[in-house]
């Protein structure tokens, strides 16, 4: 899984973004997690570029096996 947060996203604080990092580790799965953050305001507007490398790093994770 590949996550994307804004750090200053007031509907989801970025700190639930460790929330969720604390729980997948506690979970033993650490190694299916990678988290993305873009310094700014607002949420789900991460942009057209980075919501396509996240996608396009995702299925190279997935077919190649090498975390991005």
């Amino acid at each position: 899984m590949i996550t994307l947060h804004k750090t200053r996203d007031r509907l989801v604080p970025f700190r639930h973004d460790s929330v969720y990092q604390d729980a997948v580790d506690k979970a033993g799965r650490s190694a299916n997690l990678l988290r993305r953050s873009q310094d700014s305001f607002g949420h789900c507007d991460l942009g057209l570029p980075a919501t396509m490398q996240s996608f396009n790093d995702l299925v190279g994770w997935v077919n190649s096996g090498v975390k991005p």
